[in-house]
């Protein structure tokens, strides 16, 4: 499965044909194969990647899935870092890097993954990479660090599931955040911690990207985070990010079941509902034709995302950009696990979504539901370069191709 135009190529020395991805104008592009897996197993997926031109980075994603066969809603990913040419119009034909995701755990619910390689064009001229050498393989798990004690949250910071009266006169969900400082989307970590057992079931089930306010729309812009665990999650170290700027959040606690809002300074969100208020617009400003909106651990690891209109970037779901003041509303099971997506025409801060769900019971209208697309097609024929990737992987087989892949893995090690 593809988005953007391939090609087979010889331009890199002693790697025989590779494959060439094209971004055709300033979007994110992909190319992908879907893969079993074993859940809590753990895996890791590489490729050599070579930024030819115009590219603002090419990452490997793996997408982990409930499904056997990648279909169904995305339960979560794990990235690699991005490689990137020099400049946005630069062109190179020598300069090459290895990207990995590291060792990286399935979800317990995880039959499948797609694994993607992925390029983002840095100008509307559009960007190439060339392909290589990818792979997606059963790998050691990482070794857990001995848990640090957290320290306690203010208890500003704590929320109940439900709002009562006295939540509602609590200042101090009013002011914005301190902990709200600019973070480049590229810049990214390799030694950071990654998101806690808790922090993995927070997920993102509003957003309000064109709000009908009157003024710039990033001033009024906001998103509603959901704790679906069963144990309090802390918001420390977590960012909120689009697709080019991202917003550090300060250690708010979130109870099971609570909902909190993070608001841009302008928006209108009623008293006595918890809120985030951050000093500045939520990334580099949500667009309206489209947009990647994700929670992000500070490994650099995504732990929710929803992506809409021009913004989506892995075919997960067939989800329009809002109308001016319409929200996009998500519904998760208790695992976190997606069951709903929809738009809606009345957004609902801090009322978390079986509230919204309940509230709708015999009135179907001011809100269409989004179907869940079916699996999609697996990639054939393009040649080795791609075929390398279909490693050994959750008791897949596959001859030569895994046998190359566990070559170059013992190569790099």
């Amino acid at each position: 499965m593809t988005r953007g135009r391939i090609s087979l190529v010889a331009n890199l020395e002693g790697h025989g044909q590779s494959l060439l991805l094209t971004a055709d104008a300033a979007a994110t592009v992909w190319v992908q194969q879907t893969v079993a897996v074993t859940p809590r197993g753990w895996f890791s997926a590489s490729a050599l990647l070579a930024p030819l031109d115009g590219a603002e980075a090419a990452w490997v994603r793996i997408a982990w899935y409930a499904s056997g066969d990648g279909s169904g809603a995305q339960l979560s990913t794990d990235d690699s870092p991005a490689a990137s040419t020099a400049a946005p119009m630069a062109i190179s034909r020598s300069g090459h890097e290895v990207v990995s995701t590291g060792p990286a755990q399935a979800p317990a619910e995880a039959h499948s993954a797609r694994v993607r390689i992925l390029l983002r064009a840095a100008t509307e001229r559009g960007a190439t990479v060339l392909i290589d050498d990818v792979t997606f393989e059963p790998t050691e798990p990482v070794e857990a660090a001995p848990p640090t004690p957290p320290s306690p949250p203010p208890a500003a910071a704590r929320v109940r599931a439900t709002p009562t009266a006295s939540s509602a006169s609590d200042a101090g969900a009013e002011k914005p955040s301190d902990d709200s400082p600019v973070i480049d989307v590229s810049e990214r970590t390799t030694k950071l911690a990654a998101a806690s057992v808790a922090q993995r079931q927070l997920r993102i089930t509003e957003v309000v990207s064109n709000p009908a306010d009157a003024g710039a729309d990033s001033d009024f812009e906001w998103v509603e985070v959901m704790n679906t665990g069963t144990e309090p999650a802390s918001l420390a170290g977590i960012s909120l990010r689009d697709r080019r700027l991202g917003n550090l959040l300060p250690p708010y606690l979130l109870e099971p079941g609570a909902v909190v809002v993070i608001a841009a300074p302008g928006a209108r969100i009623a008293e006595g509902v918890p809120l985030i208020r951050l000093r500045r617009a939520i990334g580099n400003g949500l667009g309206n034709t489209g947009d990647r909106v994700a929670l992000v651990a500070t490994d650099g690891r995504e732990i929710d995302a929803v992506a809409y209109g021009e913004g989506i970037e892995d075919g997960e779901e067939p989800l329009p950009a809002p109308a001016s003041g319409q929200s996009i509303e998500r519904r998760f099971s208790p695992a976190g696990i997606l069951i709903e997506s929809r738009l809606s025409d009345t957004p609902t801060p801090g009322q978390p979504p079986d509230a919204r769900v309940r509230l709708a019971i015999g009135n179907a209208t001011g809100a269409s539901t989004l179907a869940t697309p079916e699996a999609l097609t697996v990639l054939n024929g393009l040649g080795p370069t791609w075929r390398v990737m279909l490693a050994l992987a959750g008791g897949l087989v596959l001859g030569a191709g895994a046998a190359r892949a566990a070559s170059l893995a013992r190569r790099r090690a």
